[in-house]
C-alpha cells in the first residue's frame, strides 16, 4: 500500500515525521481514505460489521450501560450503603448540594483518565504517527491506525472500565475513601465504557483469535494471520 492523503500516513511509512514523546489531539475521527479502503479489500482485509454512527452505537450499547453500572455498584456496595438515600434521594423529593467546581474537575478527570488508559495500551503509542486522542462535545475517543492483534484490541477496549470502574472502587472502598461524588464518577465511566464493550463484543464474535485489525477512518478491517 502506498501513502494516503486522508487520515494518517500509511502503516508502512517509517515513523519519523512525529516528534518523539508527542501525541496528536484532534476534534474528530480522521476521514477514511478511499484508496486505502480499496487496497485493504484487495489484500483480503474484511470490514467489521459495526454501528454506522455514534448514535446507533450508543443505543445498541444500552444493555452494557445497565450491566456495567450494576457491576460497579455491587463492588461499591461491599463498602458503602449504596441506595437512593446514599445519593441524597429519598421519599417523593430529594435534595443535595453540588459543589460545581469539584464536579466539573471530576468529570474532566475521568474523561482524560479513560482516554489515557486506552492510549497507554496501544503498543509504542509514543512513536506512532497514526495515534491520536480526540476531544468532541460528546466526549473523547482514541484513534489509531496501528495494526492490532485481536487480543490487544480487546485489552484496549476493556482497560478503562476494569481500571476505573472495577479496580478503583475496590481499592478506594478498602481505604474508606468512597464518596457519593467519587462513586458517581465511576458510574459515569461505566456508562461511557458501554460503547467500548459493544465494539469488543462485535470483534469477539466476528474476528478469529489469530488475526489483526486496522482502522481506516470510522471503518475497522480485520485479516487472519498467516
Amino acid at each position: 500500500m502506498g501513502y494516503y492523503h486522508k487520515g494518517f500516513p500509511d502503516l508502512t511509512i517509517p515513523k519519523k515525521n512525529k516528534e518523539w514523546g508527542t501525541i496528536r489531539i484532534v476534534t474528530g475521527i480522521p476521514v477514511g481514505d478511499t484508496q486505502k479502503q480499496r487496497d485493504l479489500i484487495a489484500s483480503q482485509w474484511v470490514k467489521l460489521k459495526e454501528p454506522k454512527n455514534m448514535m446507533t452505537a450508543i443505543l445498541a450499547s444500552v444493555p452494557f450501560m445497565a450491566l456495567n453500572t450494576t457491576i460497579t455498584l455491587l463492588i461499591a456496595g461491599m463498602f458503602v450503603p449504596v441506595s437512593p438515600e446514599y445519593f441524597g434521594i429519598g421519599g417523593t423529593t430529594f435534595s443535595f448540594q453540588i459543589d460545581l467546581l469539584p464536579l466539573l474537575l471530576g468529570v474532566v478527570g475521568i474523561l482524560v483518565a479513560h482516554e489515557l488508559i486506552h492510549v497507554l495500551c496501544i503498543p509504542d503509542f509514543i512513536r506512532s504517527d497514526t495515534t491520536c486522542i480526540g476531544i468532541t462535545f460528546g466526549g473523547g475517543f482514541v484513534y489509531t491506525e496501528e495494526p492490532l492483534t485481536r487480543t490487544r484490541f480487546i485489552i484496549i477496549s476493556f482497560a478503562p472500565f476494569i481500571a476505573i470502574s472495577l479496580i478503583l472502587p475496590f481499592i478506594l472502598g478498602m481505604l474508606h475513601l468512597l464518596s457519593p461524588l467519587i462513586l458517581g464518577l465511576m458510574v459515569l465511566n461505566s456508562l461511557g465504557s458501554s460503547v467500548d464493550m459493544l465494539i469488543a463484543l462485535l470483534v469477539l464474535m466476528q474476528v478469529p483469535s489469530r488475526a489483526h485489525l486496522v482502522a481506516n477512518g470510522r471503518d475497522t478491517y480485520w485479516k487472519p494471520d498467516g
